[in-house]
């Protein structure tokens, strides 16, 4: 994810928003089968809302998420 972080500011973009989702492998599917499940989707679904909040807010500081090893 740091590596995209950093792509993505590299190429002009500003990353507000950051996750690391556990999902089934699209090829191995015996990988994380049946990922996410209904807890992590009710997860995804209230991240996704945060996320929109903070897009759709007066405010236009966003902030940069803290991503592990940046």
């Amino acid at each position: 994810m740091v590596e995209l972080n950093d792509i993505a500011e590299k190429r002009g973009f500003r990353v507000i928003a950051a996750v690391a989702a556990i999902a089934e492998h699209s090829i191995m599917h015996q990988y994380a089968t049946g990922r996410p499940d209904e807890r992590g989707r009710s997860e995804l679904e209230s991240f996704a809302g945060k996320i929109l909040e903070k897009i759709n807010s007066d405010s236009f500081g966003f902030t940069t998420p803290q991503i592990p090893g940046t």
